[in-house]
């Protein structure tokens, strides 16, 4: 997989943690080692499908009945066509209207853990779009099952895009999963190719991160250099000030009425 441009974790991370001035750079550099480490977790899963896929070396094995599973986005690999200039203009909607209605997921996410049924949530008019769209039965978001990681199946690719940006789970039906393809007279040979590629996806995400967590760390110490020297400025400019206002005092205290 191709190397995480910095520019992109750092605007990620700005958007979704906020960056309110040098102080918050330790917070900053933490969020975004854990977002580039979570993305090279995906990347490596992905392109250990992608070689097993190549090898005829998957089994796809469906379920007898889809298994309702809460998933993070950033598990699920597989949705084509996101960088597309024209990618959230879907169906006469925006990507306004798909954020609209993800931001209510947590909201409804928490009335289900105290209890409260889908029927009884949907009655409530500012909930009831997110309802149908995350958890109707005919448009929940179907995916297949690899290892810790999903493979995207069918629509709902705005849907899931728009949750991920917010940083929120959603719910998925799961119809199957892709298990190894066991071989009787390769299978020694195929275990070590596999591993091989494995191994090599997982040194080179490590390496992204390990660059990642360098920039970032340059990142700090200039933010944090730049804020001493901005603490610095203040209060030469504090001592200035006040040594002007003490000529004054001198001054008026020296004239004779």
């Amino acid at each position: 997989m191709g190397m995480i441009p910095f520019s992109d974790l750092v605007r990620y991370v700005r958007e979704h943690i906020g960056i309110s001035g040098p102080q918050s750079m330790p917070s900053f550099a933490a969020e975004a080692q854990a977002w580039s480490e979570g993305m090279t977790k995906v990347q490596t899963l992905e392109e250990g499908f992608r070689q097993m896929d190549s090898k005829g070396l998957l089994n796809y094995r469906p379920y007898d009945s889809p298994r309702i599973e809460t998933a993070s986005p950033d598990s699920v690999f597989d949705i084509f066509n996101v960088d597309s200039d024209n990618f959230w203009n879907h169906h006469g909607n925006t990507k306004e209207d798909y954020m609209e209605l993800a931001s209510h997921l947590p909201e409804i996410q928490e009335r289900m853990a105290n209890g409260e049924s889908l029927d009884s949530i949907r009655s409530n008019p500012h909930l009831s779009n997110t309802v149908d769209a995350y958890y109707a039965d005919d448009k929940m978001m179907k995916v297949v099952k690899y290892e810790d990681g999903y493979q995207f199946q069918d629509d709902g690719r705005h849907r899931m895009m728009a949750a991920k940006e917010l940083g929120y789970d959603v719910p998925v039906k799961v119809v199957g999963e892709y298990t190894e393809e066991e071989t009787e007279e390769e299978e020694t040979e195929v275990t070590e190719d596999n591993m091989k590629a494995l191994r090599e996806a997982e040194e080179e995400a490590e390496e992204e991160a390990a660059k990642a967590r360098k920039e970032l760390e340059e990142e700090e110490e200039k933010a944090e250099k730049e804020f001493e020297e901005e603490t610095v400025r203040t209060e030469k400019e504090l001592e200035k000030e006040a040594d002007e206002v003490e000529k004054e005092i001198e001054v008026d205290e020296g004239i004779d009425y």
